[in-house]
């Protein structure tokens, strides 16, 4: 039982992280580009969607 409460709290907890960090990159491309936020949080989540796709830092040379 205490195994399932720490899962749900680790899972909220790394949730809102993580939509914080979508957040900040929004404002971040609405400030410095104009982009609209809606648009800045998609443009975060296909960056990152393509970064880990791609294996990270891990370059072929």
């Amino acid at each position: 039982m205490i195994t399932l409460i720490v899962a749900v709290i680790t899972v909220v907890f790394i949730g809102a992280y993580t939509a914080a960090q979508f957040a900040a990159a929004a404002k971040t491309l609405d400030v410095f580009f104009g982009v609209d936020p809606t648009i800045g949080a998609l443009i975060a989540a296909a960056s990152i969607l393509v970064y880990c796709v791609t294996g990270g830092q891990a370059l072929p040379f």
